[in-house]
């Protein structure tokens, strides 16, 4: 007659972080997010005075980032949730996004915005992953906590 082991499971049981937690998180995402991007437009405006900031104003760019976080957030939690191996899958899939996230600031260039205005408008979409993927990674840790999805020195 064979056994099972039913006291370790196939993958790591995550504990359940608590929805404040998560919310909270979630919300430092989204405000520190939209204060990089606001440094990054001022940057970018002081830079290149004469061009049209396309994409640097608040109301452009802040809705937009908070509909990021909340979507990178919302994917970072369903992975986390069924991927047999989320760790894996977000570390190529985040820089999948990120790239897939640059292709409006192309259409934008030929659209005849400055290089310096997309090139802030690709940093900014840069900052937003990274601190998201920092703050998700405390909020909704993936399995283990001490190999991160960014590396950290040891």
């Amino acid at each position: 007659m064979s056994s099972v082991d039913l006291g370790s499971p196939s993958r790591p049981v995550q504990p359940a972080p608590r929805g404040t937690q998560i919310i909270l998180g979630v919300l430092v995402a989204v405000i520190a997010s939209v204060l990089v991007n606001a440094v990054v437009a001022w940057v970018v405006t002081l830079v290149d005075p004469e061009g049209v900031p396309t994409g640097l104003t608040f109301s452009e760019y802040a809705p937009l980032t908070a509909v990021g976080v909340l979507a990178g957030a919302a994917g970072w939690a369903t992975i986390r949730r069924f991927a047999s191996r989320p760790r894996s899958v977000l570390r190529v899939l985040a820089p999948v996004v990120v790239g897939v996230s640059f292709v409006p600031d192309f259409v934008v260039l030929t659209a005849g915005a400055s290089l310096i205005n997309v090139a802030g408008l690709l940093i900014m979409h840069i900052a937003v992953a990274v601190i998201a993927i920092l703050v998700l990674e405390r909020v909704l840790p993936l399995s283990g906590r001490r190999a991160g999805l960014v590396r950290r020195a040891v």
